[in-house]
């Protein structure tokens, strides 16, 4: 086990230990009203306010990947203050002063060994028939019920990890690379579910060298927008977060609509949100 990730989800865990008991409580009553009173939610007025309420949810998600789009497609279209923009540079610069060496050192790692992974993915053997990969004595290969893991002799390790999966869903490969223990980079959902044979092993270690040049490529582009007079800093759950306090009337000022195009989808929207809760209040009251 990776003690340090254990311990470091437990911190984050105790971080936001309110809103987790805000929203087991939410679960519990759900379920409790779910179990005894089903019978109500089948009563037909019920159901439409169930359904004004996921129409709500439902508009506020459509808005915010309209706002994401036009954010896309031209950063003119918003202005964000100051206040916000300057400490979420900070966080890109400090997030690229980790990645890029970590993504430029993960690259020369697997630049390494792919060769020899593509020799033996041309034979196509099965893992839990080999303990070292053919060919290659120093890479060491490790198995266990959820991870694979091949060991370098510098002291790195590339393991593919199997997690969640059920009765009818597959389980996710996420794959990351460590030394001596400690994570280096980040994690990568890789495209498939098993990694049973030399050539998934190759393909694997392919993907998240490719996955780590689209990283490095994609943190410098947006470092080069940082002294721009719009820089690319923002992703699509800052957008969620505006889509919820305009329909919600809430208004921080933080970010502004710039251009008609946006402030016409915001008009819309508020006016769309006042129109579900209208109904929502006339289907409570009505007898």
């Amino acid at each position: 086990m990776d003690w340090r990730r254990f311990f470091r989800f437990k911190i984050m865990l105790i971080q936001f230990v309110p809103l987790v008991v805000y929203f087991s409580a939410f679960l519990c009553i759900v379920a409790y009203n779910l179990y005894f009173h089903f019978d109500r939610l089948l009563v037909v007025q019920n159901n439409r306010l169930l359904l004004a309420f996921a129409l709500y949810v439902i508009t506020i998600l459509v808005f915010s990947f309209t706002y994401y789009r036009l954010y896309r497609s031209e950063r003119d279209n918003f202005h964000f203050s100051g206040g916000i923009a300057g400490p979420q540079g900070k966080r890109l610069v400090h997030r690229a002063d980790k990645l890029v060496p970590a993504f430029t050192e993960i690259e020369k790692i697997l630049a390494s060994i792919q060769p020899k992974l593509e020799l033996a993915a041309n034979q196509k053997v099965r893992l839990d028939a080999i303990r070292s990969i053919p060919g290659d004595a120093n890479l060491v290969l490790r198995r266990s019920d959820r991870r694979d893991s091949l060991e370098l002799s510098n002291g790195y390790s590339v393991h593919f990890e199997r997690r969640g999966g059920g009765y009818r869903s597959a389980p996710t490969v996420h794959a990351f690379i460590t030394k001596a223990g400690e994570l280096v980079g980040e994690e990568f959902d890789l495209q498939y579910h098993y990694v049973t044979t030399t050539r998934d092993l190759f393909e694997g270690v392919c993907e998240i060298k490719l996955r780590c040049e689209e990283g490095l490529a994609d943190l410098q582009a947006r470092l080069g927008t940082l002294s721009s007079a719009t820089p690319d800093l923002w992703t699509y759950r800052d957008f969620l977060y505006f889509s919820t306090v305009t329909q919600t009337t809430v208004g921080y000022g933080d970010i502004l609509p710039n251009s008609s195009i946006v402030r016409t989808f915001v008009m819309l929207q508020i006016l769309i949100g006042y129109l579900i809760i209208a109904v929502f209040i006339n289907m409570t009251f009505a007898r």
